[in-house]
């Protein structure tokens, strides 16, 4: 069923909007569930993670080439690139949000795309994979439906990117069901969500 959903991205507070009512993001969920270990985030890793982002944004909208990049971040895109490339890659969104009128929750998947020809939700990770990357693809995979496959994008800069494909069809339920707690707690217990992760 079509959902009618108008979905804004305050980038400033990272703080969603849903048909003008503001809504969790799935990061938002999988802090609030302690799913998410925040001790991992250094600012450093953080610093460099976004540039990395930003930059491979820039690069697949054409606004930048790779030889204008930091060597060092030009490292990691050039892995993106082999992946691009190996798995023919065809964007059809990229740092889009969305969001479900239907589950009252919203996200901005990396990159929606064909890989190999079918739809794929992309998540591009520069750290190492972490157990509750799954849960956060599957939230994206919650407001999108039900036919995307789910693909990390791991780039170490060693023109040796690692893809991790996410089956287990629990996630979904295991998200929605971190979901339902969160919005009971925002609705009884005067939760309020704390931003510390992009979703």
């Amino acid at each position: 069923m079509k959902q009618d959903v108008a979905v804004a991205l305050d980038e400033a507070t990272h703080t969603y909007t849903l048909n003008g009512v503001v809504t969790p993001g799935v990061s938002d969920v999988l802090v609030a569930g302690g799913v998410i270990d925040k001790s991992f985030y250094t600012e450093n890793k953080r610093s460099f993670g976004s540039k990395v982002h930003k930059a491979s944004q820039f690069l697949d909208e054409g606004d930048i080439a790779l030889a204008e990049l930091h060597p060092k971040i030009a490292l990691y895109l050039n892995d993106w690139e082999i992946v691009k490339d190996e798995h023919k890659i065809e964007m059809l969104a990229i740092e889009k949000p969305i969001g479900s009128a239907i589950w009252r929750v919203c996200g901005k998947p990396d990159r929606l795309a064909l890989v190999d020809g079918e739809k794929a939700i992309l998540d591009i990770k520069t750290g190492e994979s972490e157990a509750w990357h799954p849960l956060q693809m599957a939230g994206y995979e919650a407001i999108l439906g039900p036919g995307w496959r789910r693909i990390a994008v791991h780039l170490k800069g060693d023109s040796r990117p690692r893809l991790r494909e996410y089956k287990d069809k629990a996630d979904v339920n295991i998200f929605l069901s971190a979901l339902a707690v969160l919005q009971w707690r925002m609705a009884h217990q005067n939760y309020k969500i704390v931003k510390e992760v992009a979703a």
